[in-house]
């Protein structure tokens, strides 16, 4: 049967996602898997074009640059796996490049893996996937070039539930920025805060979450957020973010989550 990531992925803006690749740690010596990336508002996600059947040939390697998938703000997007009566293989990792919309803007995400309460303060990264933590030092990461965040979504699938709420900030060097948001209510499950926050070369950034006495208890919060080298105008050409399955790592005009 198909499976699909346990892991989904947030889209803070409108882009085209292509260039999809896969590749195994081995590769089946019979039978094949099929890759396909699947995007889509909350509940509605479904197949894109964008798919490949795993080879039993060349390290299981399989790839499609020639479709593409356009992608709206506030969707999600994962990866899913149909097998064919396979033999061995596994382990695939991987890959597509997220062009956004607006010339010059490039993405980050996050996605918390762990439970956070009621009446809790507690942090998350900029970019990867983790466990959120009560001690901020062990979130934050260094901003390596001059940068600009212009806006975050934020995402959980359970409402912080009646007159309860979430409250999402960016952090710049251990203290709150401009750029904020909460989720109230019972049915509620996303924000989006919108503003320019500048951060320079050396500056740390992270997230805040902060929920309510007696809020729901959530689980798979989900935070994208934009940025930009060159402020509001952006460079003259797109920059494209290339995303894997698991980690991210900030190299050149590109990330990396492998």
């Amino acid at each position: 049967s198909t499976e699909a990531s346990t892991i989904n992925m947030l889209l803070p803006e409108a882009g085209t996602l292509k260039n999809f690749f896969q590749q195994p740690f081995t590769a089946p010596t019979a039978g094949s898997y099929a890759h396909t990336i699947r995007e889509g508002a909350v509940g509605s996600i479904a197949d894109t074009s964008l798919s490949c059947v795993e080879a039993t040939t060349g390290n299981g390697i399989c790839s499609d640059t020639s479709h593409t998938a356009s992608v709206t703000a506030g969707d999600l997007f994962d990866w899913a796996v149909a097998p064919s009566s396979p033999t061995g293989g596994r382990g695939p990792v991987m890959g597509l490049d997220l062009v956004p919309s607006t010339s010059g803007n490039f993405d980050f995400f996050y996605n918390n893996q762990s439970t956070v309460t009621n009446n809790a303060t507690r942090y998350g990264y900029l970019n990867g996937i983790g466990v959120q933590n009560a001690t901020e030092s062990v979130m934050q990461s260094v901003v390596p070039i001059s940068m600009t965040i212009s806006s975050f979504t934020a995402y959980d699938t359970t409402p912080p539930g009646a007159g309860q709420s979430v409250t999402y900030t960016l952090r710049q060097n251990g203290a709150d920025t401009a750029l904020t948001c909460t989720v109230s209510g019972a049915s509620a499950t996303t924000c989006t805060a919108t503003g320019g926050v500048a951060f320079a070369a050396g500056d740390t950034i992270d997230y805040k979450i902060v929920t309510s006495a007696s809020s729901s208890n959530l689980g798979d919060i989900m935070i994208s957020t934009v940025g930009n080298t060159s402020g509001a105008a952006g460079p003259s050409t797109g920059a494209q973010i290339r995303l894997f399955g698991g980690h991210v790592i900030i190299r050149g005009g590109h990330i990396y989550i492998q």
